[in-house]
């Protein structure tokens, strides 16, 4: 067979109108105009071929000149055909494009539409030729209710070659599927069984990036298949070199991970495999096992999910194990990115052998339930909510919280990741989504098999998307014996004045398929950001206000919010808008039920306390406006202002020991100001719970480092960075000792930690457990937060206790310059100045710049 050559973009004139050619090489002696259509599934109207006869390269093979109309169809063309083998029913054939003079020119990889070209499925008449003659002329007679020897889609004289005939029944069954919308093949998603050994992982992906013992193109090319390098290891072969046995020992050990009962005698590893439909008929097994390694994007195994093809199986085997049964027609979806490595484990043994399965229902079945097997399952421990109970918190809280943030594309574009999912949007998402369904899966872990049964998230986090997916997992999480008329005032239209009365439509409900009543799941959301346009983003009005609300009910399917959060108020144009406008709306909220506890967040804790004390002054009563703060990046390695700074004024007396309040869980108006506390111990004596989010402080406490757009300052990113090789060099992971600093915090109900999947979980569940047997009401140390809390020195292995007691070190650490010159921080209300500025320069100055609350 003639080796494959790269085609290249040629554009020419052709009959006054400009259309885009190619030279398609190694063709048969007898191909047409219509066999070369057919065989490219278009039709002779869109394509225009010119002979060229004999290939002056290889003389028993023909040349053809072929014009489009348009640069992507023949752009489509060249990427699902160049240098690919198609199986036809008398051998395989090569397609080669090149231009009239043969210079190669390859199709530039950071062309936009060539990215989107490239996540392309292959086309559906590629799928169908895949199959064996009697299959596709069987699935014809079903599919178009007619025999393949009584149609006229094409005559007789032009398809009695069997080439001719199944490439045509091909294309007329595709035209046939895509007129009745009865036979559009639907693809179903679903995730192969994650490997539970990154290592592993990064072993096998490391040893193949190096390997160069493939065999030669020429001499290992599989028919059907295009991939840059292909091998096969067979497990009786002789005189295997040792880097095949090195290759196949490594393979068995990452399959053995998931499913160490697998049988196979025979292991493919391919690189760059696109495309390319095809059946193993070698397999004598209904098991293949199939894994896909690299820092690829797309590329999952797709098959047909039935006998009739009428349905896709489409498999996440990124770093997983998908099954299928090989002998159904498969292929790897459209991909882009890096380096994309696959490993199909299957058997060629008689003693094997097992019948075709009829549809792929069972392995599908098989991925969907396996993990939940071999499922890690040790719940977390559990905190009472506060000193105070007022009836409108939660009894107690899990240790740690599940940051749903994760659960959108909400840092991608930010970060500057080339991320197919990077455009999901609130129109876009869907559950069937993979990337989605591995969301759900995540947050059903947290809250099912280890006890995180608190969700936080926002209508900002993918500006909608987080909380619908949230939304998607309680309805398998959640019991489906409730809804919005129980015990909440939801009516058909809720009448709210706002100025003027405004109706809001009830929130819609779904079914659930849950078990878990609703209350045994904390969902708290927030109010007042919402879009990535500046112009848009900030709303704090009492209508927008509501409808949010309604808006995160309907998107998480929960009758009511445990905690109605007030989001980032330090950028809201005015102090008055939010005691007019934002808190007499939260208010309502709770007074009418669709949430049961209110609360606020934002980086700056100086507005924070602001805000508690004006809405003390405006709204009098107890005091007791607010029921929680949750505060993020001041209680971690490098920032414990949240128990450090005493810049805060409080009253100068404790609500449990006043004797002048009949109730002592009713804290006293904030008034006889007397002393400068610490914003933790001003929340303490006036009955709001705390919260703190981002132990890992955005990304500065890992490994990694900070992503591009955060707000710290360069000398406390080097600072963190210092931190980070200290704590390498001691062999202690920088992630899991932040965490568990943050968690033995004790004036701290619960801590929030972004969570992206599966295994994040276990290894944030894993350190969670380990204050297992510590009794925090015992040991409230609320004045010990440094390098002597003893609930530390319990829980933490001596590398660990020792790397922290470095950290921490005032004089030698690698925090002690920027606790010296304050930059162990930055200035959160500076942020919020310089949105406004933006704001104000989008507007092109016609607005005076807003009066902001900072």
């Amino acid at each position: 067979m003639p080796r494959a050559k790269i085609p290249f973009i040629q554009l020419h004139h052709h009959h006054l109108v400009t259309m885009t050619t190619l030279i398609m090489k190694d063709l048969g002696p007898s191909w047409d105009e219509i066999t070369i259509a057919l065989l490219l599934g278009m039709s002779t109207d869109d394509i225009h071929v010119e002979r060229l006869g004999q290939d002056p390269d290889h003389v028993h093979t023909h040349a053809a000149r072929l014009s489009f109309r348009t640069e992507r169809e023949r752009r489509t063309i060249v990427r699902s055909y160049q240098g690919l083998v198609i199986p036809m029913t008398h051998g395989y054939h090569y397609y080669t494009f090149v231009d009239d003079e043969g210079n190669l020119l390859s199709v530039e990889d950071d062309d936009e539409e060539e990215d989107i070209m490239m996540m392309e499925s292959p086309p559906l008449h590629l799928q169908l030729m895949a199959l064996p003659p009697k299959e596709l002329e069987s699935r014809f007679h079903r599919l178009c209710e007619t025999s393949w020897h009584d149609t006229i889609a094409y005559p007789h004289h032009k398809t009695k070659d069997r080439v001719h005939a199944h490439a045509a029944m091909a294309y007329q069954l595709t035209k046939t599927m895509q007129q009745n919308k009865t036979h559009i093949r639907p693809i179903r998603y679903c995730r192969g069984v994650p490997v539970p050994s990154r290592e592993a992982i990064d072993t096998v992906l490391n040893y193949l990036r190096s390997f160069s013992h493939w065999p030669l193109v020429e001499t290992q090319r599989r028919g059907g298949v295009s991939a840059s390098n292909y091998l096969v290891i067979k497990q009786q072969q002789q005189h295997h070199p040792p880097e095949h046995d090195k290759l196949w020992n490594m393979c068995r050990h990452l399959l053995h991970l998931v499913v160490p009962e697998a049988v196979y005698n025979a292991v493919a590893i391919t690189r760059g495999f696109r495309g390319s439909p095809h059946i193993d008929t070698h397999d004598t097994a209904t098991f293949q096992y199939v894994i896909a390694l690299g820092d690829f994007v797309g590329g999952h195994l797709c098959c047909e999910a039935d006998v009739d093809g009428t349905e896709t199986l489409a498999i996440d085997i990124h770093d997983r194990i998908g099954r299928i049964d090989g002998r159904r027609v498969h292929w790897v979806d459209g991909w882009k990115g890096g380096d994309r490595f696959s490993i199909v484990y299957y058997c060629t043994e008689e003693r094997d052998g097992t019948e075709r399965e009829v549809s792929q229902d069972r392995h599908r079945a098989w991925m969907e339930e396996h993990p939940r097997q071999n499922v890690r399952t040790g719940k977390v421990p559990r905190r009472k909510y506060g000193r105070f109970s007022n009836g409108r918190l939660p009894p107690c809280l899990p240790m740690i919280g599940l940051g749903c943030s994760s659960f959108s594309t909400f840092f991608s574009s930010a970060d500057g990741d080339d991320d197919d999912d990077a455009d999901l949007t609130v129109e876009t998402i869907t559950r069937d989504i993979p990337v989605v369904q591995g969301w759900i899966e995540t947050i059903r872990h947290a809250v099912l098999d280890r006890g995180i049964f608190l969700l936080d998230t926002a209508p900002w986090y993918g500006h909608g998307t987080s909380e619908i997916v949230v939304g998607y997992a309680l309805d398998t999480i959640l019991i489906n014996d409730e809804g919005f008329d129980a015990g909440h005032d939801y009516s058909d239209h809720v009448t709210v004045t706002t100025g003027s009365e405004e109706k809001f439509s009830k929130p819609k409900r779904r079914t659930r398929t849950g078990l878990l009543p609703r209350s045994s799941v904390i969902v708290n959301t927030k109010v007042g950001r919402y879009e990535a346009d500046p112009l848009r983003q900030f709303d704090f009005s009492y209508s927008t206000t509501i409808k949010s609300v309604f808006r995160s009910l309907e998107r998480m399917n929960c009758e009511y919010i445990d905690v109605l959060q007030l989001h980032d108020p330090e950028f809201a144009p005015s102090m008055s808008i939010l005691l007019e406008e934002t808190i007499p709306a939260l208010l309502e909220c709770r007074k009418r039920g669709w949430a049961k506890a209110i609360g606020l967040t934002g980086y700056p804790l100086e507005v924070q306390h602001e805000i508690l004390v004006k809405c003390s002054e405006q709204f009098g009563g107890d005091g007791l406006i607010f029921d929680q703060s949750l505060v993020y990046c001041h209680s971690n390695l490098h920032d414990m202002s949240l128990f450090h700074d005493s810049c805060f004024q409080s009253p100068n007396h404790d609500p449990l020991t006043n004797e002048t309040e009949p109730n002592p869980s009713v804290p006293p108006p904030l008034e006889s100001l007397a002393k400068n506390v610490t914003f933790a111990e001003f929340c303490q004596s006036n009955g709001i719970n705390l919260m703190a989010a981002a132990p890992l402080s955005m990304g500065l406490l890992t490994d990694s480092g900070p992503p591009v757009w955060h707000p710290a300052p360069s000398s406390l990113k080097a600072a963190c960075a210092d931190a980070a090789r200290l704590c390498r060099s001691n062999g202690v992971s920088i992630s899991s000792l932040a965490m568990m600093y943050s968690i033995s915090q004790p004036g701290i109900g619960c801590t929030l930690i972004g969570m992206k999947d599966v295994y994040e979980v276990d290894v944030a569940s894993d350190l969670a457990t380990r204050f297992s047997s510590i009794d925090f009401d015992e040991m409230n140390t609320m004045h010990q937060h440094d390098e002597t809390n003893p609930i530390l020195e319990r829980i933490l292995t001596d590398d660990e206790h020792k790397t922290c007691l470095q950290l921490l070190d005032k004089k030698h650490g690698p925090f002690a310059n920027v606790w010296a010159s304050g930059d162990y921080r930055w200035d959160g209300k500076a942020e919020a100045a310089k949105f406004w500025l933006l704001v104000n320069q989008l507007e092109g100055g016609r607005t005076p710049q807003a009066k902001s609350i900072v």
